[in-house]
């Protein structure tokens, strides 16, 4: 009896063992377990998440925008065609009923004024290649995918994408299907709302309008499996909702298309939750001093984001600016009315809202005044390496070798006319640091967060500009200016994606929050090389960054501080 006891006890205990054991490698495995998002941290993550999609819906908008401006003139679309770009994070069920989180990306269209233009299908086509909005829509969709959501799309992760066509109410007798789009039996879809199962065969054709419609769902698809980089590598499973319009004309000829990226930012918020944990976010628990305390500053933040194509986006400048702006009013004690924030603004706007701004404060207080320019955003150099800011007004039309493009050419040359076109219609550093010769002020601080080596944040080039062989110049600035710059005109400034900044505006914060803005310049430079060239080099992205100096400032720099 005891030995039949003990063999029971083992068992149950052998038992337990085996449920923990096996439980532990599923909760490694479960990123999506509401333990990583139901913390003290929740909402901080969801509002992060939140605010990535809004700020990433504004980026692939306003680049759809552009490519419909830039289409071939044998491409481009009626003036009232709209692409509609929705990005959101939405809650859902797992199919064995656990929560998801997942991405959902929209990309819709309307034209309100068709006159005798057609923008659609020709009637009775199917191919994607004679339609201008679907090969509109096939590119917007890979660049919102591949450039601005490719870390959502990531590999092994399940997509359902849904493709929306539709036919007009003409009727049909046959249509001949060359087959480009493979043989289909008995495919599960919806026409008109309701469930229903569709054939394609070349033998057969096209017989009635849920077919047609359907070939078009299929011409998208298409192209999509073969041009699209982020969905080669997730799990796609392709639904079609394929609809007849009543009325007959081109407005009802048309195809959209919806991606469900399903628990897209599971390992997003295990790594924020950590991080949180770790206090390793400057976005968060922004040390609040006593406010107001710092009366005699004044802040001029410009973060240029926003850029027409063939220009990329600047990476995170707008969060740059708006932390900097958080840091600069609870940190460093800075009056609200002192602080002025230009977003993706041109070179009348600094001119005219930020630097005349400042000149008439420092009038009027009597050169009372500590004056803080913070810039985000691109920048470049001509032949000289002299650096410019670069506004993101630019018209790219001007520069003729970038109309009608949606990318750059990593490998072309600007020409000597175009790099004048550029340069005449930028800002060179010089230039900004002499419209405040003539100022009274107690200091002049330039934080410049942008690289002038012709290479964006991401490391990818910008674009090139021939330059000669003569050494680096020294930049002319007024001798009681100081220029934090996040690397030298030859080298790469970039941007710290996981932490939605760039390099030296992440740790600029990251010192002042841990200081609580108790830091001279000297404190802060020699925290800032420590920590940006250590940092990127793990990323395998080298930056270093450069302090400059005007003529009185060059042996007391040091002991400056921000407040």
């Amino acid at each position: 009896m005891k030995i039949t006891t003990r063999y029971y006890r083992f068992l149950t205990l052998c038992s337990l063992f085996l449920m923990v054991v096996l439980a532990l490698p599923l909760r490694a495995q479960d990123p999506a377990s509401e333990n990583a998002l139901n913390g003290e941290y929740r909402e901080l993550i969801l509002q992060q998440l939140r605010s990535d999609i809004t700020s990433r819906q504004k980026s692939m908008q306003n680049h759809a925008n552009s490519l419909l401006l830039n289409l071939p003139i044998e491409e481009k679309l009626y003036d009232e065609s709209k692409f509609h770009i929705t990005a959101k994070m939405v809650d859902d069920i797992r199919e064995d009923g656990r929560p998801e989180l997942n991405y959902v990306l929209i990309i819709t269209y309307d034209c309100k004024n068709f006159a005798s233009v057609t923008d659609d299908y020709p009637v009775g086509d199917y191919l994607f290649q004679h339609s201008n909005t679907a090969k509109a829509l096939g590119t917007i969709a890979k660049q919102s995918i591949d450039d601005f959501s490719s870390d959502l799309f990531a590999k092994g992760k399940k997509v359902t994408v849904r493709i929306a066509s539709s036919t007009d109410g003409r009727a049909i007798s046959r249509i001949r299907y060359g087959g480009e789009y493979g043989e289909h039996r008995y495919d599960a879809a919806r026409f008109n709302g309701e469930t229903v199962r569709l054939s394609l065969s070349s033998a057969q054709g096209i017989s009635n309008n849920a077919e047609l419609a359907f070939a078009r769902a299929l011409g998208v698809q298409d192209y999509l499996q073969k041009n699209v980089t982020g969905l080669s590598q997730t799990s796609n499973r392709f639904e079609y909702e394929t609809y007849c319009a009543k009325e007959i004309g081109s407005q009802y000829r048309r195809v959209s298309v919806e991606f469900i990226v399903h628990g897209a930012f599971d390992e997003k918020i295990i790594s924020m939750n950590e991080k949180l944990i770790n206090d390793e976010f400057v976005d968060f628990n922004i040390p609040a001093l006593k406010p107001e305390t710092n009366a005699n500053t004044y802040v001029l933040i410009i973060a240029n984001q926003q850029y027409d194509a063939p220009l990329p986006d600047c990476a995170f400048a707008e969060n740059d600016g708006a932390v900097v702006r958080q840091y600069c009013l609870k940190t460093l004690g800075v009056p609200e009315r002192h602080i002025k924030v230009l977003n993706n603004a041109s070179i009348d706007d600094l001119r005219t809202e930020g630097i005349r701004w400042l000149k008439d404060i420092t009038l009027a207080v009597r050169g009372n005044a500590n004056v803080l320019v913070y810039y985000s955003g691109h920048g470049f150099s001509d032949a000289d390496f002299k650096p410019y800011l670069l506004f993101s007004d630019f018209n790219t039309r001007n520069v003729r070798s970038w109309v009608g493009k949606t990318e750059l050419d990593p490998d072309a040359y600007l020409t000597k006319r175009e790099t004048k076109t550029l340069i005449a219609n930028s800002l060179s550093l010089d230039t900004l640091c002499s419209w405040f010769n003539k100022v009274a002020t107690t200091g002049i601080t330039f934080i410049i967060d942008a690289g002038f080596n012709g290479t964006q944040r991401s490391g990818e080039p910008l674009f090139n500009i021939k330059r000669s062989d003569a050494r680096i110049k020294g930049l002319r600035i007024r001798s009681d200016i100081v220029i934090f710059s996040a690397a030298d005109v030859n080298k790469t400034a970039y941007a710290f994606e996981e932490q939605r900044h760039g390099f030296l505006t992440y740790f600029l914060l990251k010192e002042l929050k841990r200081t609580k803005g108790k830091v001279t310049y000297g404190q802060l430079y020699d925290a800032l090389l420590k920590n940006v060239s250590y940092e990127s080099s793990l990323q395998g992205k080298l930056q270093e960054p450069l302090i400059i100096s005007g003529g009185k400032t060059k042996e007391s720099w040091q002991d400056f501080r921000f407040k």
